[in-house]
């Protein structure tokens, strides 16, 4: 038997050890569980998981693990647990030699972050893989993964053989021993004694005699102090070194340092995802992003989520919604173990203390301050010394030095001197926001420095003056908060104001941020006179988009050179790829010559994406032809020349604008559509019947006519035209144009745009750059200029019901009168489709809706809101399909909040439903047919009859990445109950094989399809794919606030259902319709609360009320930003 001794980590005394070496200690289950470890192997031998530290005879340290590591011909192996003491096993004298490995392996379950790998190994190795004598620091924050990293690379297969002589590991940590004891331990691990390394001098002479003539790495792990490693760095100055701090003042001069940060996306939703159920790719990557790709976070939010799934026996989805719930409610602190110690040191808390105990207390409070700037915003030295000026009277020279000296060194931030910018990471940002005690005071305080209207030449306070204020609200308690969102909603309502902001910074979406701040804020207003303002804020947004959704301002801005002011305008406008790629593309196109490689640059980006439609791909080749000088594309006619004369081109325009035309001369030329289809017009003018067989159909299927555009017959000629005559074509082409300018139906106008534009593209004449390109300005500013139909009246009859709540007879009996005429309208109203104007009947069931609310749900006039009801559902099936899909969803709602949510209703509800289904399948445009057929499928699957509110409603933010927020498409869907006159869907609008042929279809990116249904894979009959829509978020929004009411019964609302309802408004700002039904029923819900309305609350809002009809009824205003192009001379 071998002797066994155990050395203090105290000291380098020996005492008896009374415990068996091979046994190590027993590990509590969720330690094994989180530190499972690869095998040890010869090259490597194994060590504990986490890397915890221990002392040998030196007092120096070294890895410590359950499994022996070799330090020295003599034969000591070194083994250990976690107490902080470690076990010595002496072999006999005589065993050979060993080449010392002692980097601990990375944990079993480690993600290899390959990016940060490639870079060490650069800094390492040369080229032909031999080990190069530098110095390499890994600098970075607490849990930033600098330790996991220096595992891997001396885990790296290349690193292995290039270590010849071995891996040398020192752990060190705030508290080290003494340099001399540290060196010994190297020297004993390199050549088997220490023999005279008594005192410093003499242990650093013999260090370096050890490493001479030996390729080896010396790892320091942990490096707190430049004066813990100041003599090992001495004596190590021949060999490679790799070096972890915090703080990377530590470093050696010339070290080359490499800044450890976030992780790639990739590698952290490995992370998180580790060892979970597969099918939630979208939700983790959302919720990497929320943990700001961190790896001790996201370390830790695994462990939480295995514990819940794996323990628990929790789905995987229940255990996400946990996760996140606790991260709203304790923010970065939500997985920090409150009873394993061992744990708890790795945690977030003690990660960011141990690094703040570097601090003083002065240097502490104002890294602390810092919080209260925005995410994910660079912040301005200049702004952070004004708040520090502020709080403790520090100049710029100070503020500079503390940033620059104190903490930036020490990774708490990051500092680019260059721009005079520093970040803060998210995560310590959030920990420092929950230290922060007096946030609303120190916002204030720095936006009243800057004041209301700060200098024109101060970007950054215009940009954030409004998110402070409103973050100062935000932190308030009443009834200060609502004063706060009073002052706010003034300041930013105002127009001189705003002039003012895109004055200083010419960037409306700034303003739109601001404006969106002032609606948070108002959402927080829990008093009841709060409402008044959400719906006030929410006015002013939707002003702002009616007066900046124009594409005319984009256009100049490219004239001009400013490509960056023209690109954020266009961040406006919510478009399908395929437009924004052609509105990008015609920016840089628009650029002047100076501005050539900002173009390119432009070009470039949108060419590296992935999708490019036919048309988006003969734009890049005219605009390489312009931009790079490449010969330009030469296209053939697609219709005889000769016949597309002046005479043809008149009566083209003549029948596009539904107007009488000579049928001879068009039937001459063979092209004379049926112009009769059922819904003619306005909404599908330019629609026609085109014959075309359906392959494997009937008969009948193969006579009945496809949807086709008159833009398929009317634009070979209309491009034929203008190679002959371009001044000619261009008036033509204006002509046709104007009919879709203001065409309401804007899924119509944006398809038969689209395909007009694939003909302009095509001009068949090489030097018709010029042309074209003013023609495809001129089909973006018709297709971007046009408005859709919407439904904004429900609120005022809400806000009548208000004030009959609040004992207001005339208001009531007003509302009996309006539904007195709603009745008799109804009643006279034939069901059909008009054959002229605008359908009638969506507009007016929406009425019969919004009276039917009000009477029924609030006021308690049951049986005149049946009635109502009754004669809106006579009208259901009436009207043109893609208005009213909508509205029958709208009616199916209604019925639940008048019912209250009670089972008889269910049939009333399904049978809305079902028409609603039956006009999505009759819409003609197939991919308006498939969108809408989609969103009526996910309402009828995902949102009827029960589902949990406040989980969609906390999830409705993050929409992009779940199945549930989604449209959803079957394959093999057979569009039942399309009317026998309407057109036939074409053929490969049916065919819905593959995520390639469902991207043709709904004119989604196959990313996005990939996204959210996890992976790419084989479909089959009858499989349900969710279909991204980003525009189906507002109508889920109503769809919430509708169910909060029905599951209220014939109660009152408490305090954080009418708090939902308040968050779902930012939510529906897309669509002026949804809104309309958010702020309906949130005007109802108020009105129904414990405490009665009193006349003061339905006096604010009809003034709110009142102020949008003056302001609607007003000249539009005009924009003062672009200054008017210089008059250019005809091509």
């Amino acid at each position: 038997m071998s002797d066994r001794k155990r050395f203090l980590a105290s000291g380098p005394e020996l005492r008896d050890d009374q415990e068996p070496f091979d046994e190590p200690r027993r590990q509590s289950a969720d330690s094994a569980d989180d530190s499972r470890q690869a095998a040890p192997s010869a090259a490597a031998p194994a060590t504990d998981s986490i890397g915890q530290r221990a002392q040998l005879a030196g007092g120096g340290a070294i890895a410590q693990g359950e499994h022996a590591v070799s330090v020295g011909s003599a034969g000591i192996y070194v083994g250990g647990d976690n107490t902080g003491t470690i076990s010595i096993h002496v072999e006999a004298p005589g065993r050979p030699r060993q080449t010392p490995f002692q980097a601990p392996p990375p944990a079993a379950d480690h993600v290899q972050r390959s990016r940060e790998l490639a870079l060490i190994k650069a800094h390492l190795l040369d080229g032909n893989g031999e080990l190069l004598a530098n110095c390499v620091g890994l600098c970075g924050f607490g849990g930033a993964g600098k330790t996991t990293l220096a595992r891997q690379i001396c885990a790296d297969p290349a690193v292995l053989q290039a270590c010849r002589d071995g891996i040398l590991w020192v752990p060190l940590g705030k508290n080290p021993p003494d340099p001399r004891a540290q060196i010994a331990d190297l020297v004993s691990a390199l050549r088997g004694d220490c023999d005279g390394c008594t005192t410093l001098p003499g242990a650093r002479a013999q260090l370096l005699a050890a490493l001479a003539q030996r390729t080896l790495l010396l790892v320091l792990d942990d490096v707190w102090d430049e004066a813990q490693i100041r003599d090992i760095v001495a004596a190590s100055g021949g060999c490679a070194r790799l070096i972890t701090t915090r703080n990377a003042l530590t470093l050696p001069f010339e070290a080359e340092l490499l800044d450890i940060g976030n992780m790639q996306a990739a590698d952290a939703r490995e992370l998180l995802g580790a060892d979970l159920p597969a099918g939630q790719d979208a939700r983790l990557l959302n919720l990497v992003s929320q943990l700001g790709y961190w790896p001790v976070l996201l370390r830790l939010a695994n462990r939480t989520l295995r514990q819940r799934v794996k323990r628990q026996q929790m789905p995987i989805a229940r255990a996400l919604d946990a996760v996140e719930r606790d991260l709203a409610r304790k923010g970065v602190l939500a997985f920090d173990p409150a009873h394993d110690a061992l744990e708890r040191d790795q945690a977030v808390a003690a990660t960011v203390e141990a690094s703040l105990e570097l601090l003083d207390a002065a240097e502490r409070q104002r890294y602390t301050e810092l919080a209260i700037f925005p995410q994910d915003v660079p912040i301005p030295l200049a702004s952070a010394a004004e708040l520090w000026q502020i709080t403790a009277g520090l100049d710029a020279a100070q503020a500079e030095e503390l940033v620059s000296s104190r903490l930036e060194p020490l990774s708490l931030l990051d500092y680019d001197a260059g721009s005079g910018t520093l970040r803060v990471h998210d995560v310590l940002r959030g920990y420092l926001s929950l230290k922060l005690t007096d946030k609303a005071v120190l916002h204030l305080r720095l936006a009243g420095h800057w004041g209301e209207r700060p200098a024109r030449d101060h970007a950054y306070a215009w940009r954030w003056l409004a998110f402070h204020l409103a973050q100062a609200a935000l932190a308030s308690a009443q009834p200060q908060r609502h004063i706060l969102v009073e002052r706010l909603l003034a300041l930013v309502g105002n127009t001189d104001w705003q002039q003012a902001h895109e004055q200083a910074l010419a960037d409306p979406p700034a303003l739109r941020a601001a404006l969106s701040c002032a609606l948070d804020a108002a959402v927080s207003d829990d008093l009841p006179l709060g409402v008044p303002l959400i719906v006030d804020a929410a006015d002013t947004l939707t002003r702002f988009r009616r007066r900046h959704l124009r594409p005319e301002p984009i256009f100049e801005l490219a004239r001009q050179g400013d490509l960056d002011g023209a690109r954020r305008r266009c961040a406006l406008f919510a478009l399908d790829e395929h437009w924004r790629q052609v509105l990008l593309l015609t920016v840089a196109w628009l650029a002047p010559a100076h501005q050539r490689a900002q173009a390119r640059a432009l070009c470039a980006e949108v060419d590296a994406e992935t999708t490019a439609q036919p048309a988006v791909h003969a734009l890049r080749l005219w605009l390489r032809a312009q931009l790079w000088e490449q010969p330009a594309p030469v296209f053939a006619f697609q219709v005889p020349p000769q016949e597309a004369d002046t005479a043809l081109i008149e009566e083209l325009l003549k029948r596009v604008g539904g107007g009488e035309y000579q049928r001879e001369l068009i039937i001459s030329r063979g092209l004379d559509p049926d112009l009769r289809n059922p819904d003619r017009p306005p909404p599908t003018r330019g629609i026609y019947h085109g014959t075309a067989a359906h392959p494997g159909g009937s008969d009948g299927d193969a006579e009945r006519s496809t949807t086709r555009y008159l833009a398929e017959l009317d634009g070979p000629y209309l491009v034929a035209y203008a190679a002959q005559d371009p001044d000619g074509g261009m008036d033509a082409l204006r002509r046709y144009l104007s009919v879709y300018t203001n065409y309401s139906y804007s899924e119509y106008r944006f398809s038969t745009l689209w395909l007009l534009l694939g003909f302009v593209v095509e001009l068949p004449r090489p030097d018709g750059g010029e042309w074209l390109r003013e023609a495809v300005v001129g089909i973006l500013t018709a297709a971007l200029s046009g408005d859709s139909v919407e439904f904004e009246e429900g609120l005022p009859t809400a806000a009548t019901a208000l004030r009959a709540q609040a004992q207001d007879a005339a208001a009531r009996t007003a509302l009996r009168e309006q539904a007195a005429g709603l009745i008799d309208t109804a009643m006279r109203l034939k069901p059909g489709r008009e054959e002229q104007g605008s359908d009638i009947w969506a507009q007016h069931k929406r009425r019969m809706l919004a009276s039917a609310q009000a009477l029924g749900w609030l006021l308690g006039e049951e049986a005149l809101a049946d009635q109502v009801l009754q004669e809106a559902m006579a009208l259901a099936d009436s009207g043109f399909a893609g208005y009213q899909a909508p509205a029958c969803l709208a009616l199916a709602e209604a019925i639940e909040i008048c019912q209250r949510g009670q089972p008889q209703a269910s049939p009333a509800i399904e049978q809305a439903l079902e028409w609603a289904q039956r006009a999505a399948h009759n819409v003609q445009d197939p991919t308006f047919c498939a969108r809408m057929t989609a969103r009526v499928n996910a309402i009828r699957t995902h949102w009827w009859p029960t589902f949990d509110i406040e989980a969609r409603a906390r999830h409705l933010s993050e929409g992009a990445y779940l199945a549930e927020f989604a449209g959803v498409h079957r394959l093999g869907h057979s569009y039942f109950g399309r009317r026998p006159d309407a057109l036939q869907l074409p053929p490969w609008a049916l065919d819905d094989g593959s995520f390639d042929s469902l991207q043709k279809l709904y004119q989604r990116p196959v990313a996005d399809f990939l996204r959210i249904n996890g992976y790419d894979r084989p479909l089959h009959p009858g499989d349900a794919v969710a279909v991204p829509d980003p525009g189906f978020a507002p109508h889920l929004a109503a769809r919430l606030a509708a169910a909060t009411l029905a599951q209220a019964g014939p109660w009152p609302l408490p305090p954080e259902r009418l708090q939902l309802l308040r968050s779902l408004v930012p939510h529906a700002l897309g669509s002026p319709t949804a809104l309309d039904a958010v702020l309906t029923r949130l005007v109802l819900a108020q009105a129904r609360r414990a405490t009665p309305p009193d006349l003061a609350e339905a006096t604010a809002l009809d003034a709110v009320l009142a102020r949008r009809v003056a302001i609607e009824a007003a000249p539009a205003l005009c924009e003062p930003l672009v200054s008017p192009a210089p008059a250019r001379l005809p091509s």
